[in-house]
């Protein structure tokens, strides 16, 4: 599950204000359902997020903001940084003993976090 809001920057109808409007949700089959917030509440149910986009958009005045899980860093690319400081380290150590014993210090130090990469770039819809 993928969770949304929905930020309205101009107010083109005059009934939901500007500002955090509504929360939404894309469910694993692609569907997507929206909580509306304010005085009308309800819930409303789409086929996908992007038939959300197009009837509620309003051209621009209102988008679709992607929130992360919690407990997903926001920068993946702070992870991959450390798994390349890893590996960079690793690669240093190759002349200064056997070269298997390097490759498996490799793999025990950058693996993990590659996996956690994968891991968390799976959670955000990211590839």
């Amino acid at each position: 599950m993928r969770t949304f809001q929905l930020h309205r920057d101009v107010d083109v109808t005059g009934v939901s204000g500007t500002g955090i409007v509504a929360d939404g949700v894309v469910w694993p089959d692609g569907t997507a359902s929206v909580r509306w917030r304010g005085d009308r509440q309800s819930v409303v149910h789409w086929d996908n997020a992007e038939s959300i986009e197009a009837i509620h958009g309003h051209g621009g005045a209102t988008r679709i903001v992607w929130m992360r899980p919690e407990g997903v860093p926001a920068d993946l690319a702070a992870i991959q940084s450390r798994a390349m400081d890893c590996a960079q380290g690793e690669i240093e150590h190759w002349g200064k003993g056997p070269m298997f014993e390097a490759l498996d210090a490799s793999q025990r130090d950058v693996g993990p976090l590659m996996d956690e990469v994968r891991r968390l770039r799976a959670i955000v819809g990211e590839s």
